[in-house]
């Protein structure tokens, strides 16, 4: 490869083309760059909705497992209440066996907190960052107003 030393610009014409060269070259450079920060965050994106679809089916699961048990647990909430009632009352109750407690799956937000760190949800389109947002905040709701 041929290198040419630079020369001084003669005229205001050739410092304006040796200006604009240099600006049309910069230009370039930083379109391309944001071109690649623009196609490496779509990749993020996709992939952090993707992991959203498979970790909200999983708590959506649980929630409506929740659902399902809770006039089982009400029931037998109610039959204790009916033996402690009864125990307060005087009356001799027996114990067949230990009380236990429903034991449930977990509400998992590690993809939502995961994707919040990376910064990959403010590359989000605002109506979707709020959708995710409000789907976090419904399911972690509900699981407080549950027994667990």
């Amino acid at each position: 490869m041929h290198i040419h030393k630079p020369k001084a610009a003669h005229s205001l014409r050739e410092f304006l083309a040796e200006i604009s060269v240099i600006v049309v070259g910069i230009v370039i450079a930083l379109g391309g760059e944001q071109a690649i920060e623009w196609l490496h965050w779509r990749h993020e994106v996709a992939e952090a909705q993707a992991a959203f679809e498979q970790e909200l089916a999983g708590d959506i699961g649980v929630v409506e497992y929740r659902a399902q048990v809770a006039p089982c647990i009400a029931r037998r909430l109610g039959e204790l209440k009916t033996v402690l009632d009864a125990h307060a009352r005087g009356a001799q109750v027996r114990m067949l066996g230990p009380v236990g407690q429903p034991q449930f799956p977990h509400i998992h937000n590690n993809v939502w907190q995961t994707a919040l760190a990376s910064q990959t949800v403010a590359h989000m389109p605002l109506e979707l960052r709020l959708r995710y947002a409000s789907l976090y905040d419904s399911l972690d709701s509900r699981v407080r107003h549950q027994p667990s």
